[in-house]
Formats: C-alpha cells, structure tokens, sequence
C-alpha cells in the first residue's frame, strides 16, 4: 500500500521513481557506503559501552543521528543546517552508553525513598528535546528495570559504563595500583632488553687485523 501511495505521489509531481535491479548493491553505493558506515559505528557503540546487541537498533539511530549533525566530505555545511537552514548546537550531546541519574516523573515520585532511577544514556527521543534511557536499578515500584524512559533532567556521569566488563577495569587498575605502589619509594627499574639473536663471528680476511680497544678506568 505504501508503495502505491509513493509511485502515485512521483506520478502527480513528475518524479521519475529508478530502481536498482535485484540482487546487485554495488549499483546503488551511496546507499550501501552509508549503511557500512553506521553499522560500524552502532558496532563500537555497543562494543565500548558493553550494552547487549539487542540494543543495535537504539545505537543505529543514535548513529544517524550524530552523522546529519557532521560535515560531509568536500562541504562546509552539516545536512541538518542544509535541511533546517541553521547551524546545530553540540552542548547536549553526550557519550552513548554511560551511566545517568534520571528525575523519577511527579506522578511516579514517592515521598520517602529515592527521587532518581540509575539509567544509561542510549539515545535522543525522535519527536522532541528529550533524552532516551534504558532503566538499570529501579527502587521505585512504578519505574521498572529493562524499560525505557524519556526525560530532560537528568544528571550524566559520561566516564562511567555499568554494562562494561568490570574484569577488565579491575585489571587495570590492579596494573596502575602496583605500579604506584612501587613508585612510592624508589623509581621503578626496568631491566633492559637484550637481543636473543646469536653472535656469529666476523671475518674480513687475512689482510685486515682486529683490535679490540678497552676503555680506562
């Protein structure tokens, strides 16, 4: 039904509608080019944040989303100040993935007990100014977990990641914590490295000799 509503719309405005033929991406690249891009970036998304795959469709359009907001290649202007005819604004933009502390809504509020929910960022609501969060822990009855919830206040912690392996961070700072450890009192000796190659002996001939010089004490 779509499609007809579409070829009638081309009809009335004189739009020729070119299609590529099937089974033959490399024809339409542009697009193609375009849906590569996002899905690497929705993969390091999801990958740097360690949220769930599930979630690949919140970072594709988070992905999109910050794409109309850069230069293009060989163009001063973004596609948002092409299509709104004004410049974009950047201070609310913020890492996709991090912990959030979201104002529980009046009506959901209690009176004794926490007024905000810890969420992750994952995303920028389509038809308004607010942000898109996915609950992580909940004390309040009416704001579950594993749901998603659009708010503007909210307070952002953009260095910390709940989802992330916390194996990997407590190496880390296990490595750091020891070499500071060591730092304390003396500086840290590095032993330096020696070539495991083997020496193989030199020889230039009968006609030149080899003196071996030693320094003085």
């Amino acid at each position: 039904m779509a499609s007809m509503n579409f070829g009638e719309f081309c009809g009335q405005h004189g739009i020729v509608h070119e299609v590529t033929t099937p089974y033959s991406p490399q024809s339409n690249g542009a697009a193609e080019r375009k849906n590569r891009t996002l899905k690497e970036m929705m993969n390091a998304m999801l990958i740097s944040s360690g949220l769930p795959q599930n979630l690949w469709g919140e970072a594709i359009l988070s992905s999109n989303y910050l794409l109309n907001k850069v230069p293009r290649k060989n163009q001063d202007k973004t596609p948002y100040e092409l299509w709104k005819g004004r410049k974009p604004s950047y201070k609310y933009l913020k890492v996709w993935g991090c912990l959030a502390k979201v104002v529980v809504p009046t009506p959901k509020k209690m009176k004794i007990g926490p007024k905000t929910v810890d969420c992750i960022f994952i995303g920028y609501a389509h038809n308004n100014t607010a942000y898109r969060f996915l609950v992580y822990e909940s004390n309040n009855p009416d704001v579950h977990k594993n749901t998603i919830m659009e708010s503007r206040n909210a307070s952002f912690f953009e260095d910390v990641f709940p989802c992330k392996s916390k194996e990997g961070q407590s190496s880390s700072k296990r490595v750091f914590d020891d070499t500071m450890n060591k730092s304390d009192d003396s500086e840290v000796e590095l032993e330096p490295r020696r070539s495991k190659r083997a020496r193989v002996e030199k020889t230039f001939g009968l006609d030149f000799l080899t003196f071996l010089l030693e320094s003085e004490p």
